[in-house]
C-alpha cells in the first residue's frame, strides 16, 4: 500500500530533479527558447505522470528580470483542469503555459513553495494545502533550488504539484484484507 501511494511523489521528485539539472543551462536561452524548453521538458514528464498537475520555475529576481524583463516571475506548465476525467488531460498539446510576473513570492515567506526549497539541500514536500495564490485548488507540491554548481549562487527553483485528487484515486483503490482500507495521514497524524 505504501509503495502505491509514494509512486507519484517518487515521479514528482524524479521529474523535479531532472528538470532542476537542466535549469542553469536553460535560463541563459532567451525567453523563447527558455518557453519552448520548458514546454518540450516539463511536458514530457507531465503526460509520463498522471498525478502530477503542473511543473513551475520560479525565478530569483536576477534571472527574472535578465530572462523575462520583470520584477519575478514564476512560469508554470499545468494540465488543463477543464480536461480532468477526458483522455486529453494527460495530452502535452492540452497543457497551458502560464507566467505569472508578480514578484511577492520573492519576500512574502508564506510562499513556502519557494522559501522551504531556498532553505534545504535537497527537495522540500509540503504539507497538502489549498493554493489560493495560482491554481485554486488541493495541492502538494515538490520543489527544489537550483543553485549554479561551482559558486552556490541560487538560480530559482523547479516544483512540480501533485493534486489531492491523485493520492484520493490511488487510495480508493487500496484494500486491507476483505473489508479494511486506507487511512492517509499528515506529518502530525492527524487525518487529511
Amino acid at each position: 500500500a505504501r509503495a502505491a501511494i509514494d509512486q507519484p511523489l517518487w515521479e514528482a521528485q524524479n521529474s523535479v530533479r531532472i528538470l532542476a539539472n537542466g535549469f542553469p543551462s536553460a535560463i541563459r536561452l532567451s525567453a523563447d527558447e527558455f518557453e519552448a524548453w520548458a514546454k518540450n521538458e516539463a511536458g514530457r514528464r507531465l503526460a509520463a505522470h498522471p498525478g502530477q498537475f503542473d511543473i513551475y520555475f520560479g525565478f530569483t529576481a536576477k534571472n527574472a528580470r535578465k530572462l523575462f524583463g520583470a520584477p519575478g516571475m514564476v512560469y508554470v506548465l499545468t494540465k488543463d483542469p477543464a480536461r480532468i476525467g477526458t483522455p486529453r488531460f494527460h495530452d502535452p498539446e492540452t497543457f497551458l503555459a502560464k507566467k505569472y510576473p508578480d514578484p511577492a513570492y520573492l519576500e512574502n515567506r508564506e510562499e513556502r513553495w519557494y522559501h522551504e526549497a531556498l532553505d534545504r539541500q535537497d527537495f522540500y514536500f509540503s504539507p497538502l494545502y489549498f493554493d489560493q495564490t495560482y491554481l485554486k485548488t488541493i495541492m502538494l507540491s515538490i520543489t527544489q533550488a537550483v543553485h549554479l554548481p561551482r559558486t552556490g549562487e541560487v538560480q530559482g527553483i523547479v516544483g512540480a504539484d501533485l493534486s489531492a485528487r491523485s493520492f484520493a484515486d490511488v487510495v480508493g483503490r487500496l484494500v486491507q484484507g476483505r473489508t479494511g482500507g486506507v487511512v492517509v495521514t499528515d506529518e502530525r497524524g492527524f487525518p487529511i
